[in-house]
């Protein structure tokens, strides 16, 4: 799972402004690249936060939600404190307001966080243990 993200997170600084045809900005400077970046970060985050309620290979990452009404709160108010940021934050969080794209995009990759969690489910925990032994 950290792979993805890692994968991901590195894609987007080196291919970024390729990918998205952002210009190129300076380390230090605010930019829309970097934005997205601390964006698709936070988003994996909050993706990874709903899968990692199971964690007995359980393939539903969504039984039991709608009991978890204090889960559901906070992941909503994570959500919006980070929309908030990056819209409206500004020079205090070193944001510049992300466009639909960008939006998009940072959804996307976050939605990937449950592809991944449910391939990585979908091995066989035995193949670990029996590696294992022989080591």
């Amino acid at each position: 799972h950290g792979v993805y993200q890692l994968a991901v997170l590195l894609t987007l600084l080196f291919a970024g402004p390729d990918m998205f045809g952002f210009p190129q900005a300076e380390i230090d400077q605010d930019s829309e690249h970097y934005t997205l970046i601390f964006n698709v970060f936070v988003f994996m985050q909050l993706f990874n936060q709903v899968a990692a309620r199971k964690v007995h290979n359980e393939l539903n990452i969504f039984g039991g939600l709608n009991r978890s009404w204090l889960f559901c709160i906070i992941l909503f108010v994570e959500t919006a404190v980070q929309v908030v940021i990056v819209q409206v934050g500004g020079t205090a969080f070193h944001c510049v307001p992300l466009s639909w794209q960008s939006w998009v995009a940072s959804i996307a990759f976050g939605l990937g966080s449950w592809v991944v969690t449910y391939v990585l489910k979908l091995i066989p925990m035995r193949l670990f243990k029996a590696s294992h032994k022989n080591a």
